[in-house]
């Protein structure tokens, strides 16, 4: 082989070398990460659970400090198949006034459902907060249902009946826009459906609160007395859009469990991470 084409051939290779450990770089760094405490062993085998006691309440706190203006945030749900007890809350997307995601109400009606506090919060009595820190309904998507709620704080809480599918994939997307000189801040939430975006409803609320500095996905057993059922959700495809429009995928997420464990002699609970389906929570059973 003349000395030319061997040189070349030798470039050719270490440079295919190079642009190979630089692919495998990016790919390392643009993986979903997840982050825990160190007493929440996500490779624990789940146990049986426990009928008398409420499923472990999870979190997945996804942080925004490092992104300017976030307007927009985008986070997709999956319930595996036969992982959707009733009374069970798959919440997309929470953010520090409202709260949205996928419900199970009971064997016949599943929900979803968009919710906003009052100004601190509320109280628990719904009827005792002043007109004055109520959100407001700006506007509300076809056969969505709207009322006052409470027991938890109170506030505004929407619904759409609708017959969610497990093992399939719904997209969430919610709007913020503060208002600094009227002192408000309003939020959307459109879902995915049938391969449209559908409004479920544009709220009000007295306090502004400056752009979205971090958000939550949970699971929850509302029922509060369901450990021996298994839930089950993947988190995937985080993206959030700053005010000057571009798009920032979040790969980071910290799991918690914000009750603790204590009182849990059964660790039926874990977190996980896929590169097919992002963050998964599972809880109970």
């Amino acid at each position: 082989m003349p000395i030319k084409s061997f040189h070349l051939l030798l470039f050719i290779f270490i440079l295919c070398k190079v642009n190979a450990q630089k692919v495998k770089q990016a790919e390392k760094e643009t993986l979903p990460v997840i982050v825990t405490q160190p007493y929440l062993d996500s490779t624990r085998s789940l146990t049986q659970g426990n009928s008398k006691m409420n499923a472990a309440y999870l979190t997945l706190t996804y942080n925004f400090n490092n992104i300017d203006s976030v307007e927009w945030i985008y986070d997709e749900v999956k319930v595996p198949r036969g992982e959707a007890p009733v009374k069970t809350y798959y919440c997309a997307i929470s953010g520090y006034i409202y709260y949205c995601g996928l419900q199970v109400n009971s064997k016949k009606e599943r929900r979803i459902i968009f919710s906003v506090w009052d100004n601190k919060y509320g109280k628990n009595n719904k009827n005792q907060s002043s007109d004055s820190i109520r959100p407001k309904l700006i506007s509300v998507g076809k056969d969505v249902i709207t009322e006052r709620f409470g027991n938890e704080g109170s506030g505004i809480h929407t619904h759409y009946k609708y017959d969610w599918h497990e093992d399939s994939v719904y997209k969430f997307l919610i709007h913020t826009v503060p208002d600094s000189i009227l002192k408000t801040t309003t939020v959307t939430l459109f879902v995915e459906i049938n391969n449209q975006w559908k409004m479920i409803a544009k709220i009000k609320r007295p306090q502004c609160i400056g752009y979205e500095k971090g958000a939550m996905s949970f699971l929850e057993d509302f029922n509060g007395k369901d450990d021996e059922h298994r839930r089950s959700a993947s988190f995937q495809n985080q993206w959030v859009r700053k005010v000057s429009g571009e798009w920032v995928e979040v790969t980071k997420a910290f799991y918690t469990l914000p009750f603790g464990d204590k009182n849990r002699k059964i660790k039926d609970y874990g977190c996980g991470l896929s590169s097919s389906h992002g963050f998964m929570l599972t809880s109970g059973g």
